[in-house]
């Protein structure tokens, strides 16, 4: 996206999908411990492009096996969208998981 979805000017994160970041590259992870109860996330993600990939969110309450909560691939749409749900009490890790399409055209932001 050419702007961050709160004011229009401030930052992102993204996975950039230009050479040699495909086809089908990944995993990136943003990954955070957390040290109290979250109980809901709530974020914005961009993924516009014919060829996008997918993304991801991820729990754990042992920090070896990884449960997945929420996810999407494919065009998305040239806007912001937003993502919303609860997860549980006892977790103590999150991740973004994101892996680009099959070429250029699926840079994945949140």
């Amino acid at each position: 996206p050419s702007y961050d979805h709160t004011t229009g000017s401030g930052f992102y994160f993204y996975v950039e999908a230009s050479l040699p970041n495909y086809p089908s590259i990944g995993p990136y992870i943003l990954e955070n411990d957390l040290s109290t109860n979250v109980g809901v996330v709530s974020f914005y993600y961009h993924m516009y492009g014919g060829t996008m990939g997918s993304l991801q969110f991820d729990w754990t309450s042992d920090g070896i096996n990884w449960n997945n909560i929420w996810s999407k691939s494919g065009d998305q749409g040239d806007s912001w969208q937003q993502a919303s749900f609860t997860i549980g009490q006892y977790v103590d890790n999150v991740r973004f998981y994101a892996t680009t399409g099959s070429n250029y055209e699926s840079d994945i932001a949140i």
